[in-house]
């Protein structure tokens, strides 16, 4: 019996000769090959260490660059947050003081007479030439007591101001005034008649001048003067503020007059709702009616610091400079020189900030944190 040969069907491709035969012993070594496995090649360890090194060495200068631009941009916005702050702290506080005692074309010798009851309260004490005035930090804590002359207890709560701080006071007449308008006074006590939509109103003080003399009394009705155009100006109980005194003004006000509402506004350095966690700013006190109204303007403010140029004989230059508690007679100050320590928002420097810094003649810090800080200063001349 003859045994049945098998054999495993291998497909491969088809070689030939030059003389176009089949080669077969071509195609079995073909066959044959095809199934020796290839030796596959990989990566060393050697090699993936050292490409571990390279990535982490390009990643660590790429960290290095990302942490150094982050850096300079921080520090670059917070430089410019802070010149930005002490731009607008400073325009607020120049324009205001360039402005106090203004009352039309009144002069600084003009005499102002005040019907007001109690006309030398803080919020309403508009008398000739004082016009600015302040509280200099004597003491060693945050009591009203602390300041010279010490602050009010009617305007100011303990803790309120930040301690080592000025505060600095301007009263003036608002920017545009209303014409006095017919019929005219017939007597000093008769009411005055202004353009109706004039924007005062009830309990309002006001200031009524030529270029010869001013009164200040506060505006008892009709009950929308703004409307009628008629402001009365009559003695007794009043809903808010101090009330007149008296009805007759000095004299009778005729076209060449007009009406400005009083403005005293008070500068100084405080804490959003007094606490100190907040940061410290410039804060600006607006006394209306009786009432007051407080308005942080400008954040990141350490300190105020404020100096008052005195004419000691009488050439209408300031002879000499000194705090509140240091002027001899506010009438005399000519000039008003303001000085601003202002800091970045947070953090950006590297060390801790040990510096002392003089802030118009007074030396403040060091704070020990490590944000940086400027001092910006200007000097201002009173026009009124």
């Amino acid at each position: 019996m003859e045994r049945a040969q098998y054999a495993p069907q291998r497909k491969a491709s088809v070689t030939s000769r030059h003389d176009g035969r089949l080669d077969k012993h071509s195609t079995l070594i073909a066959c044959t090959r095809s199934w020796v496995p290839q030796r596959i090649r990989g990566f060393t360890l050697t090699e993936l260490m050292i490409a571990t090194t390279i990535g982490l060495i390009v990643l660590s200068g790429v960290a290095q660059v990302f942490a150094t631009s982050r850096a300079t941009y921080r520090a670059t916005e917070g430089l410019t947050r802070l010149q930005e702050n002490a731009r607008f702290s400073m325009h607020f506080l120049t324009w205001d003081v360039r402005m106090a005692g203004y009352m039309g074309c009144l002069q600084k010798s003009t005499v102002v007479t005040n019907h007001l009851n109690n006309p030398a309260d803080y919020a309403t004490n508009f008398v000739l030439g004082q016009y600015v005035n302040g509280h200099s930090y004597t003491g060693s804590g945050s009591n009203l007591s602390d300041w010279t002359p010490p602050l009010p207890a009617a305007y100011f709560t303990a803790g309120e101001v930040v301690p080592g701080t000025d505060v600095l006071v301007i009263r003036r007449g608002s920017d545009k005034g209303l014409r006095v308008l017919p019929p005219y006074m017939p007597t000093p006590s008769a009411a005055l008649q202004i353009e109706t939509a004039s924007g005062l109103s009830v309990n309002d003080i006001v200031i009524v001048s030529d270029c010869k003399s001013a009164d200040l009394f506060q505006i008892t009705g009709p009950d929308v003067p703004d409307n009628t155009g008629t402001i009365n100006h009559n003695t007794g109980t009043v809903s808010q503020g101090p009330g007149n005194a008296t009805q007759s003004l000095s004299k009778t006000y005729k076209g060449d007059a007009e009406i400005l509402k009083l403005i005293t506004n008070v500068y100084y350095i405080g804490r959003r709702n007094n606490d100190p966690n907040n940061p410290p700013a410039l804060f600006r006190k607006e006394i209306d009616k009786g009432v007051v109204f407080a308005n942080e303007l400008v954040d990141d403010v350490d300190s105020m610091q404020v100096f008052y140029g005195e004419d000691t004989d009488g050439d209408g230059r300031a002879n000499t400079y000194g705090k509140a508690d240091e002027v001899t007679n506010w009438a005399n100050v000519e000039t008003t020189r303001v000085g601003l320590l202002v800091r970045t928002p947070g953090n950006i420097g590297q060390e801790l900030d040990t510096r002392v810094y003089p802030v118009v003649g007074m030396l403040i810090g060091p704070y020990n944190d490590r944000r940086q800080r400027r001092v910006f200063a200007s000097t201002i001349e009173l026009r009124n």
